[in-house]
């Protein structure tokens, strides 16, 4: 409050006096004309010396005021003065700190040649090192190739004797093969013969059996002879040949035998070379078995060697190639060293030049500072002198109200605008609220067809995994109390709220964001001190008639809901104007605890100039949804990882193809308003689900969390918290849906928690780290081998692949090509 200001308010409330005096006496006069007790004469003395004291007072008040407000206009020019030279020597202190600072930055660029320098020998030094370990490795390399070339003779040895062994088996191979063959010939030569000793056998008895029959006709013929003797000339000659004939019959009987006892002696002989033609079959199978076992690991062993052979001579040859390469660079880098040297001499001479520069420079600072020093205690003494006078003119206002002057205004007017009701609750010109009637009992499925069908309508198309992550972020809103939607603008981020409050029966509340907003009053609005009254603004007028807890006004619209969009949110700091509100909302009890203590720790108080009693209070329930928009483009702010950590972050890409047709007019919005205790039962706790989804995806949150440690972004409970209820009311997951399983919509969940949730925080990993290199890869195989999100798979191979450039990892969302 200026001076002028002071002297304005004293003047006003001097004349407030005077006209307060002639109120009294005027009162006076009539109630002296009242009493008629009094005589004219003492009455009119009476009042002809009260006014006179009465002027006398007021006169002296005048003085008083007169000499305090040239005593004022004194010091404000003298503050004035000071504050003129404040000024310059502020002034001549930026100039000072301005060359200050540009002697640290050629200090800094000395430092960074410097450094260069340092870094360049550095990676000299580190250059001979690796060129030394080359050369060291090459040595080895070489020691090892002689040692696997001795190997290789040895191997070479191994393998004569291998083709020993193996000619030595062939042979044996042989031995036995024609052992086998003598042997089936001594085994048909047996049975010939015992084909034929029985042969000879049965041609002996027939001979025996011939003798006797002989022997019987000889007798016979004998008995005959002498009848025959008569005819024994003619008989004689066939006699002659039978006997010729028997004594052959006796001489093959006898050969016959003689064969017969031949073969019974071979038979042990022969049976004595078929058994050790056996054992030696059965020794040079066995013999054959161990050279098998023992060639086997030979052959993998000489195998083994030649692949090592063939490494050492591919790694000789990039310890060649990379030998060559130091060495060609090493000129370069002499070259560059050298430069730097002379950089640095050059560099050294300019910094003592301007160290010679600065230190008559820091003496006149000095010199400065000391001169400011009296300057800050005068202006701290005049701003005790006005503090003080403040005070006096204070206390004069007060005396001037206390004897009938001015008004503070009427505690009831205070409030009058913020309990207004909002445009966005009210229709027909304020006379009734919209929507009157709640909705019938649709379930949850139906209602997102309604707003499936509202958007087609519209000629609004969204993906269809889009539409559930936003339903199920405002679901989620109890722990993940902001949903944010970022991308490019005219990717359709305002019309998706607006249009799902139609369809869905919620009532919509756009709050457009200002660049110049830095305080929750931007948001709830301000008391004004001259108006004495309480300027809000259309957000706080909907928090009042949402909160039934404080305002009775509220009761209408006890079961309602209300989505609040924070239109462009971070054209401001976000952190500013919104983070103090946002802890406010996380604060909140869970949806149907009604203990006074714990709501009354997330109200937000109101400042109204301590006019009208207790400052005003309000609970922002869980009857209202906050949605932002954020477009990311060089005028706007980024999120902060607090703001992260308590939002569910849904990215709308580029349009692959660009729409010919505009916004349709019509589409299908709700009739009646959707009860906020029907939403309230569409959500489900994680824990009420079969243990054949609990434990998976708790299996793949915590294999996450393993990776985001190595990466030094782990998350806590809160992520985790969110994380599960974003996926117990994902739809489809608690209540199977047509053509999917609950498990598959748990995986889309889950992926899209990495989306919303995870990959923005790990913006400005380096990912020429091969640490992280691992720990990105193991992400991806979550990905691909649980989740089967084969389109997340690959936008998350783009932002984490290194091309070499030294870029870091940037997550730049995921497009989704279904509708």
């Amino acid at each position: 409050m200026d001076t002028n200001t002071l002297v304005w308010l004293a003047s006003g409330g001097t004349l407030a006096g005077i006209v307060s005096v002639i109120t009294a006496l005027v009162c006076g006069m009539h109630y002296g004309a009242a009493l008629r007790r009094i005589p004219a004469a003492a009455f009119l003395e009476d009042i002809v010396a009260r006014v006179a004291t009465r002027r006398e007072e007021l006169e002296r008040l005048d003085a008083q005021l007169g000499e305090r407000h040239n005593g004022l206009q004194g010091l404000r020019g003298e503050t004035e003065m000071l504050t003129a030279r404040r000024d310059a020597l502020a002034a001549q202190l930026r100039e000072l700190q301005e060359d200050l600072v540009a002697l640290d930055g050629r200090r800094a660029d000395i430092a960074s040649v410097r450094d260069e320098l340092a870094e360049a020998r550095t990676q000299l030094a580190m250059l001979v090192s690796e060129l030394t370990e080359r050369r060291t490795q090459q040595e080895q390399l070489e020691r090892a190739a002689e040692r696997a070339r001795a190997q290789l003779s040895l191997l070479e040895e191994r393998r004569s004797e291998i083709e020993a062994i193996d000619t030595a088996e062939r042979e044996a191979r042989i031995r036995l093969t024609e052992a086998q063959t003598e042997l089936g010939t001594v085994v048909q030569a047996r049975e010939a013969a015992r084909r034929e000793a029985e042969a000879a056998a049965r041609d002996r008895e027939m001979l025996a059996t011939n003798i006797d029959r002989l022997t019987d006709e000889r007798n016979e013929l004998r008995a005959d002879i002498a009848s025959l003797q008569a005819e024994r000339n003619p008989l004689s000659t066939e006699v002659q040949g039978l006997r010729r004939h028997l004594e052959q019959l006796h001489l093959q009987q006898q050969a016959l035998d003689g064969d017969l006892q031949r073969l019974q002696s071979l038979q042990p002989v022969l049976e004595d070379k078929i058994s050790g033609l056996q054992q030696e079959v059965v020794t040079r199978t066995a013999e054959l078995k161990d050279l098998q076992a023992e060639r086997d690991p030979l052959s993998t062993e000489v195998q083994g060697l030649r692949r090592h052979l063939e490494q050492l001579h591919l790694q000789r040859q990039t310890l060649d190639g990379d030998l060559q390469r130091l060495q060609s660079l090493q000129p370069v880098l002499e070259d560059k060293i050298s430069g730097l040297q002379q950089e640095v001499v050059t560099r050294t001479a300019e910094l003592k030049d301007l160290q010679a520069e600065r230190d008559p420079l820091a003496a006149d600072i000095d010199g400065l500072r000391r001169q400011l020093e009296p300057l800050r205690t005068q202006c701290d003494e005049v701003e005790a002198e006005l503090a003080r006078r403040r005070a006096e003119l204070a206390a004069i206002e007060q005396e001037i109200r206390t004897k009938g002057g001015g008004s503070v205004g009427n505690p009831e007017d205070v409030l009058a605008d913020l309990e207004q009701a909002p445009a966005c609750l009210v229709g027909d010109g304020g006379r009734g609220p919209l929507m009157p009637n709640p909705q019938r009992d649709d379930d949850e499925t139906a209602m997102l067809g309604r707003v499936r069908t509202h958007l087609d309508r519209l000629r609004l198309h969204f993906p269809e995994r889009t539409l559930y992550a936003f339903h199920t972020a405002l679901k989620t809103a109890t722990i993940s109390p902001l949903t944010v939607l970022a991308g490019i603008s005219g990717t359709g981020k305002s019309q998706l709220p607006r249009r799902y409050a139609e369809a869905m029966g919620i009532h919509f509340l756009k709050l457009p964001v200002q660049p110049r907003w830095d305080s929750p009053q931007d948001m709830l609005g301000f008391y004004n001190y001259l108006e004495k009254r309480y300027k809000a603004t259309e957000f706080a007028r909907a928090l009042v008639h949402f909160d039934t807890y404080n305002w009775p006004l509220a009761r209408p619209f006890k079961d309602r809901l209300l989505l609040i969009l924070l239109d462009e949110l971070n054209l401001a700091r976000v952190e500013y104007y919104f983070s103090e509100f946002l802890s406010q909302l996380e604060g909140r009890p869970a949806p149907g605890d009604r203990d006074p203590e714990h709501i009354r720790s997330s109200e937000i108080v109101l400042d109204t100039g301590g006019v009208g009693g207790p400052p005003p209070r309000i609970y922002p329930g869980h009857n209202l949804l906050f949605v932002g928009t954020m477009n990311e483009d060089e005028s706007t702010q980024t999120l902060s990882d607090k703001v992260l950590d308590r939002a569910n972050l849904l990215r709308f890409p580029r349009p692959e193809k660009l729409a010919g047709e505009t916004l349709a007019s019509g589409g299908e919005p709700a009739e009646g308003f959707l009860p906020a205790s029907r939403w309230h039962a569409w959500r489900r706790s994680f824990g009420t689900l079969p243990a054949t989804l609990r434990e998976p995806v708790e299996r793949w949150i915590h294999d996450l969390n393993e990776h985001l440690d190595g990466l030094h972004r782990p998350f806590a409970h809160r992520v985790n918290q969110a994380m599960l209820a974003y996926i117990a009311n994902y739809p489809g997951v608690a209540e199977p849906m047509a053509q999917t399983s609950p498990l598959d919509q748990a995986r889309i969940a889950f992926a899209d928690q990495l989306e919303q949730r995870i990959l923005p925080k790990l913006r400005g990993i380096d990912l020429g780290d091969s640490g992280v290199t691992q720990h990105l890869d193991r992400i991806r195989a979550l990905i691909d081998n649980e989740l089967h999100d084969a389109t997340l798979a690959r936008a998350f191979q783009r932002a984490a692949q290194d091309d070499g450039s030294g870029r870091p990892f940037v997550w730049k969302g995921v497009r989704r090509e279904s509708i």
